[in-house]
């Protein structure tokens, strides 16, 4: 069953609004890891994903720990080698899949932004030989304007654009997750 996924976001609650206890500063919470709970949007995600990555040259996917279903889907349509991280129970990034020097490679994300997890196991695959050249998410924070670096289904302006337009979010508050988006990409 295929959803708009924007409604199917945030029918589910995957995006949400208001303070929160581990970031008090920002007014939005991101649980896209949960789309597994929610099949039709799990699928439509990998759906749209999936043919944005296939145009994409790459011959293996690498993903973010929290993006291991949401990559396996992807990975499935495009009948590409997943290679997935996580970290050990010592604390240190592993990579998990067959993978060797030099394979052109897309990073899936469910949110793509600079944290430094994200930016920790880019590193760490290029130091271990994978050639990863772009990035491919459900959401990104920030403009549109991503080059030919990353590509997204949907940019948390348009999420804020949507949930006002719904009467999911007050335009006041939305005016408030637009100034804290500025100060969040100018650090």
């Amino acid at each position: 069953m295929t959803v708009n996924l924007m409604d199917g976001m945030r029918t589910a609650g995957l995006i949400q609004f208001g303070a929160f206890g581990d970031d008090p500063q920002a007014p939005v919470q991101f649980k896209l890891e949960l789309m597994a709970s929610y099949p039709a949007v799990l699928e439509t995600a990998a759906e749209q994903l999936a043919a944005i990555v296939a145009k994409i040259p790459s011959d293996r996917l690498l993903c973010l720990p929290d993006a291991v279903p949401l990559a396996t889907l992807v990975s499935q349509r495009v009948s590409r080698a997943l290679v997935y991280s996580q970290f050990s129970e010592r604390g240190s990034l592993e990579l998990i899949g067959a993978y060797d020097i030099g394979h052109p490679t897309v990073l899936i994300a469910n949110v793509l932004h600079s944290l430094p997890t994200t930016l920790k196991v880019i590193d760490y695959a290029r130091r271990v030989g994978l050639d990863v050249r772009t990035a491919a998410a459900v959401l990104y924070v920030g403009e549109m304007g991503l080059g030919g670096e990353a590509t997204c289904l949907i940019t948390l302006r348009e999420v804020i654009d949507n949930f006002v337009a719904v009467g999911a979010l007050p335009k006041g508050q939305s005016a408030a997750v637009h100034l804290w988006m500025q100060d969040f990409l100018d650090q």
